[in-house]
């Protein structure tokens, strides 16, 4: 969607990297006050964006994921908790 002359974008993510296991994960979200997200690993990401965010992370760490903490809202969002969106 737009808004004046800007594209909003439907999702967005937020990608995490532990440097000492060399693991990584992220978090979609589609972007709504609903506060839903979904853990993927950086394959599925990459797959779903067309961006490697770390493109010097072994094949193997593309596929694995972090175990990513549930994000909690900072004053955003009605200071309402986030819920993981179903995988069914």
């Amino acid at each position: 969607s737009t808004v004046g002359h800007v594209v909003v974008p439907t999702y967005v993510f937020k990608a995490v990297l532990d440097p000492r296991s060399r693991t990584a994960a992220a978090y979609v979200c589609e972007n709504t006050d609903e506060g839903t997200w979904t853990p993927v690993s950086i394959a599925q990401l990459t797959r779903l964006t067309g961006i490697d965010v770390f493109p010097a992370l072994s094949p193997r760490a593309h596929d694995s994921m972090l175990r990513l903490p549930t994000p909690t809202p900072h004053g955003y969002a009605g200071d309402r908790p986030y819920r993981q969106r179903s995988t069914r």
